[in-house]
């Protein structure tokens, strides 16, 4: 959903006319793509941490998962590896 939104929000900023496209995630959301990924992981790994219900809380970590693939990715593909490390490090220990 968010990637379609980016896109859409970028496509716009070109037909303007404008040269470089502003970060979208930190334009729709106030910060950073990676910090948004981070906190949903933090958000969704706290969640599933106080969840009584097994199979919500498996849902929970599956999100957050999710999420932290995206991050890593991102992270990777921006050439950041050494980030995206000390990146799924830090997620463990959360």
């Amino acid at each position: 959903m968010f990637e379609g939104l980016a896109e859409a929000r970028i496509q716009d900023w070109i037909r303007r006319g404008r040269p470089h496209p502003p970060q979208v995630s930190a334009a729709l959301h106030g910060g950073t793509l990676e910090s948004q990924l981070l906190g949903e992981i933090v958000a969704l790994r706290q969640s599933a941490r106080v969840e009584p219900d097994n199979d919500l809380r498996s849902h929970l970590l599956a999100q957050a998962r999710s999420r932290e693939l995206q991050l890593l990715l991102l992270l990777e593909r921006s050439g950041r590896p050494l980030a995206a490390k000390a990146m799924a490090e830090l997620i463990q220990k959360i």
